[in-house]
């Protein structure tokens, strides 16, 4: 059977029993007619058969997940992790290492605190076994804003959910000491003079105060 395009000269992962890396892989149709050497399979070729050379590229098959955590996986590379800090001293360190190398007030968003990928134990493996307030992030951050994202709580099935902004977060964000939760199940925690300390806590697997009072965060949604 002719083929209707091959790939030769590369790695095919062929993922077979055995994990097979081939050089070449052969289509006809909407099938994969042959995989193997590049010699045996250009003889395959039909004069009008497409050929491409990967220089040694590598091949993967398609692949569906119906349960991707692409916003876990994908975002490492977008906010920045707080993995290893075992104190909020840790955690002000990395807000201030990212505060001067970011232009004048942009946002700092951060993944969630904790060691991915479950992001369990928190706030019990920081040394203060409590989170940090906005005031605190402000020594670091007086005019950049500060979000500390939530986990999705499917990650680790385990709640609440606790997310952390500044104070320059929650001026953007227009939240005041009169702000009500949006939903119940959703708390803006308040210092003993009534003005929010900059923590949020949510009881839902589904962090709703970045998709509503934090929504002037930037975020993937």
């Amino acid at each position: 059977m002719a083929a209707d395009l091959i790939l030769h000269g590369g790695k095919v992962l062929t993922l077979d029993p055995a994990f097979r890396v081939a050089e070449a892989v052969a289509i006809a149709g909407d099938r994969v007619a042959a995989v193997g050497a590049s010699a045996e399979l250009l003889a395959l070729a039909a004069p009008n058969t497409r050929r491409v050379d990967l220089r040694g590229r590598a091949v993967v098959p398609g692949l569906v997940d119906a349960h991707a955590h692409m916003d876990r996986e994908g975002l490492k590379a977008v906010c920045p992790s707080l993995a290893g800090a075992r104190s909020i001293d840790d955690v002000l360190q990395r807000i201030e290492a990212l505060v001067e190398q970011a232009p004048p007030g942009e946002w700092i968003v951060t993944m969630p605190l904790g060691d991915p990928p479950s992001y369990f134990d928190v706030p019990a493996n920081l040394r203060e076994a409590r989170f940090p307030t906005r005031q605190e992030l402000d020594r670091v951050s007086p005019r950049h804003p500060v979000y500390i994202r939530a986990i999705w709580g499917y990650w680790r099935h385990t709640l609440p959910l606790v997310s952390i902004a500044n104070s320059a977060a929650l001026r953007l964000a227009g939240i005041t000491r009169a702000t009500a939760p949006p939903w119940d199940g959703v708390t803006i925690e308040k210092d003993a003079a009534g003005e929010p300390t900059g923590v949020f806590v949510e009881q839902t697997y589904v962090p709703l105060v970045e998709l509503s009072l934090m929504a002037a965060a930037p975020r993937f949604t």
